[in-house]
This record gives structure tokens, C-alpha cells and sequence, in this order.
């Protein structure tokens, strides 16, 4: 499903309007928080702060793994962001409306 039509399903239910900066913003803080966890669980094990194999391993599987995933979301946060700017001086130009 579209998220724009969650979002406008949302809203029109009575429920908040949520801006895309709010998405992307929480959209990137999700892995960028996970990441720091299993970074600092690894961090432990490697340290002799903690006995835990499981965290050294989970940091050793998840830390590439997450990277690509903030990769990605900060890579269509970017683009966005882009293209609203190019959109921006097109409309400025030419004064139409994208989409």
C-alpha cells in the first residue's frame, strides 16, 4: 500500500498529520539506535566487560547488515530531499506545480 494513502487514511480518521521529516526522521533513528546497541554489546564482549558470545556474535552478523539498511533510508531521505529542491526551482521557473 502507499504510505501517502496511510498517512491521508490516518488523518482523515482524526488522527495526527505526520510530515515526511517526521517519517524520515524516525525512519532513520530506528537503525542508527538498533546499531548503537549492538555495537555496545559487542563492545562488551570484546572489552571482558561481558561474558555474552551471543552479543559478540549478533554485533559480528547485524553491524554490516544495519549499516546497509541506515545506508538505504539515508539514501531516499537524500534523494527526496533532492528532488524537492529541483522541483522547487522548477516550479520557481516555470511556475507549475510538481508532483
Amino acid at each position: 500500500m502507499d504510505w501517502q494513502r496511510i498517512k491521508d487514511a490516518n488523518r482523515d480518521a482524526g488522527g495526527p498529520s505526520i510530515s515526511q521529516r517526521q517519517i524520515d526522521y524516525f525512519g532513520l533513528r530506528a537503525p542508527i539506535r538498533l546499531l548503537t546497541l549492538v555495537q555496545q554489546g559487542r563492545d562488551a564482549f570484546e572489552q571482558g566487560k561481558a561474558e555474552d558470545i551471543l552479543a559478540a556474535g549478533g554485533g559480528a552478523f547485524f553491524v554490516q547488515r544495519l549499516v546497509r539498511r541506515l545506508s538505504g533510508v539515508l539514501h531516499a531521505v537524500v534523494e527526496r530531499d533532492h528532488e524537492q529542491e529541483r522541483c522547487s526551482v522548477t516550479m520557481n521557473k516555470r511556475g507549475v506545480a510538481c508532483k
